[in-house]
C-alpha cells in the first residue's frame, strides 16, 4: 500500500505540473479576450477652411498601455465600426434627423459605411457641413439633407462588436458658418 500511495503522489504531482503549464501558455489568450478588445474613444471637432466648417467626430481605438500586456503578446484589436446620427431641435425635441449612416474617412479620397481603425490610428466621421449655401447633413447620396439654423442635439451611436455607443453633443448652426460650431453636453 505504500507503493501504490508513492506512485499516486508522483502521478498527481505530474498532472499538477501539465495543469501548471496549460494555465501558463493560456494565460496570454485569456489576456487577450479581456484587456485586447477593441476601445474606442470620440471627440467632437471642427474643420475650418476658407468657403466651409465641417463638424465631425474623431474616432480613435486606444492602443494599449500597460508595458506587463505588451510583454506577454497582447494586442489591441481592430475596430470595425459603422456610425450613425439623429438630429433633433433642442426645445421641441422635433427629430429633424432620424437614424442617418454616416461616411467614415481615413483620408481625403477615401470614405466608407463600415469602417476599420487599428490602434492609434484615427477615423473621422463627417456629420454637418457648414457654408454660405447652407447646412446639411454629409450623405454619399444625391439628396442633401439641409438643416435650418438653430439649436440641435446631436446623437451619434457607434455599433462595433455587438455594442451600440452612443454619445449626444450640441450644436449651433448660424446663417453664417464661420459661426456655427459644437456646444458642450451640459449647456443642451
Amino acid at each position: 500500500m505504500d507503493q501504490l500511495s508513492f506512485i499516486l503522489t508522483i502521478v498527481s504531482l505530474v498532472i499538477g505540473v501539465i495543469a501548471l503549464v496549460v494555465s501558463l501558455v493560456t494565460l496570454p489568450s485569456a489576456f487577450q479576450m479581456w484587456w485586447g478588445r477593441a476601445k474606442p474613444k470620440s471627440e467632437f471637432r471642427d474643420n475650418r477652411q476658407d468657403n466651409a466648417c465641417v463638424l465631425l467626430c474623431e474616432i480613435l481605438n486606444a492602443p494599449i498601455r500597460s508595458g506587463f500586456l505588451h510583454s506577454i503578446g497582447v494586442k489591441r484589436d481592430a475596430l470595425i465600426f459603422q456610425c450613425f446620427c439623429s438630429i433633433s431641435e433642442i426645445g421641441t425635441n422635433k427629430i429633424v434627423v432620424r437614424d442617418q449612416r454616416l461616411l467614415i474617412t481615413y483620408g481625403k479620397n477615401h470614405a466608407e459605411y463600415i469602417g476599420t481603425i487599428y490602434p492609434g490610428t484615427p477615423a473621422y466621421v463627417g456629420i454637418i457641413k457648414c457654408s454660405d449655401l447652407g447646412n446639411y447633413v454629409i450623405t454619399d447620396d444625391d439628396e442633401k439633407i439641409n438643416i435650418p439654423q438653430g439649436e440641435y442635439k446631436i446623437k451619434l451611436t457607434l455599433v462595433y462588436d455587438s455594442v451600440r455607443a452612443e454619445k449626444e453633443w450640441g450644436i449651433h448652426l448660424d446663417k453664417n458658418f464661420r459661426t456655427s460650431n459644437w456646444r458642450d453636453p451640459a449647456h443642451v
